[in-house]
This record gives C-alpha cells, sequence and structure tokens, in this order.
C-alpha cells in the first residue's frame, strides 16, 4: 500500500476528461477525490482509519505526527495539471487504474467511493487491454512539464 503521485493522479484524470467523463472544469474535484480515497485506504492499512485524524487540526504543530502530517498535506495540497491528450493512452490509462484501484482496497467501501465509480467508468470506456498484463505503470511527466 502506497500513495499513488501527482503524475499519476493528473494522468487519471486528464484521461478521464479526455474520455467525456467528467467536465474540464470538474477535472480538479475528481483529483481532489482520487487523493483523498488513497490517503483514507493508508489510514485505514498503517493507521486504523481516518479517525486518526481526528482533532487534527486542535494539536498544536509539535504535537502532530510526522507522516500524519504528510497525509494531509497531500490530502489537502493535490492542484491538477492536465496531460496533454497526445500523451495518454488506452493501455497506460488502464494499467493506471489498475494501481490506483490496488492501492485503496483496504478502505471499507471503496468500491462505493466516487473516485473509484468514475475510474470504473474510465476501464468500461476504453476496454480491455491485455497488452498491460505483469507491467507496472511506469509513466512520467515529461521535463518540459507537458
Amino acid at each position: 500500500m502506497m500513495l499513488v503521485g501527482t503524475d499519476h493522479t493528473d494522468y487519471l484524470v486528464s484521461a478521464a476528461v479526455q474520455a467525456g467523463l467528467v467536465s474540464a472544469e470538474q477535472a480538479s474535484a475528481l483529483g481532489a477525490a482520487l487523493v483523498r480515497e488513497n490517503v483514507e485506504a493508508y489510514l485505514w492499512t498503517y493507521f486504523d482509519g481516518p479517525d486518526a485524524l481526528d482533532g487534527w487540526d486542535e494539536l498544536e504543530d509539535d504535537e502532530k505526527d510526522d507522516e500524519l502530517a504528510v497525509l494531509v498535506a497531500w490530502r489537502d495540497g493535490y492542484v491538477y495539471t492536465s496531460v496533454p491528450s497526445d500523451l495518454l493512452s488506452p493501455a497506460q490509462t488502464a494499467q493506471a487504474i489498475d494501481a490506483w484501484r490496488y492501492q485503496v482496497t483496504d478502505a471499507p467501501a471503496h468500491q462505493d467511493r466516487p473516485g473509484w465509480h468514475t475510474l470504473h467508468q474510465l476501464a468500461a470506456a476504453i476496454g480491455p487491454h491485455p497488452d498491460r498484463t505483469g507491467t507496472a505503470w511506469i509513466w512520467t511527466r515529461p521535463a518540459d512539464g507537458a
């Protein structure tokens, strides 16, 4: 279990926009949902759930667990940056969906969450891609920031 990165999240959101599942105006909200669902699954795996953050805002900085501070910063600080459509491929999108799904399955009712639902629709839209079997999702944003 790990947190997916910004490139991964941006890629999934951009693929959902390209597929017409969300509008460009809804992209940031979808990205935030994907990050939130991933962080909550991480909390279920390592901290017995989101309750680990109860009272977080009332704690003094020196009272906050460093690992939880990173999770809160990632959850609350995600900013969507679109990935150009010429950098998106169905096979990489399918692989990115599988990788994200794997990271959130520890959370109860993960299949009922908005991000999971949207990515399920995206997987259906792109169809099966057997060439991805046994390979990891490896895409990274080009150095020129595209």
